[in-house]
């Protein structure tokens, strides 16, 4: 599913409880997103055509950036690298900058 801009919003903040009981969310036990800081500082990933990294220390994006949402399209043009490793996971089509479903959707 693509995040929507609450889904951003809420990524964010550390147990806001927003999802709590809400079937239709990822994370709706209190066992969402933030997990993924145990394995990594900068997590990365692409949702609809945005390629997203959270840096929440300020440490590895240019000028102190606690993150930051490019066009996952426009950014695998400049930066291949950046982006090859998403290329072809779950229907991922960053040249494209979007997902492909089995359907061709």
């Amino acid at each position: 599913a693509q995040f929507s801009p609450d889904d951003y919003e809420s990524i964010q903040r550390v147990g806001d409880g927003t999802k709590l009981g809400d079937p239709t969310k990822t994370g709706q036990f209190g066992l969402g997103f933030n997990s993924v800081y145990h394995v990594t500082d900068t997590p990365m990933f692409v949702s609809g055509r945005d390629f997203v990294v959270f840096d929440p220390h300020e440490a590895h994006l240019p000028d102190g950036l606690p993150g930051l949402c490019e066009d996952a399209s426009s950014l695998s043009r400049a930066c291949p690298d950046q982006l090859a490793p998403f290329q072809g996971i779950f229907g991922c089509d960053v040249d494209a900058g979007c997902w492909r479903t089995r359907s061709g959707q």
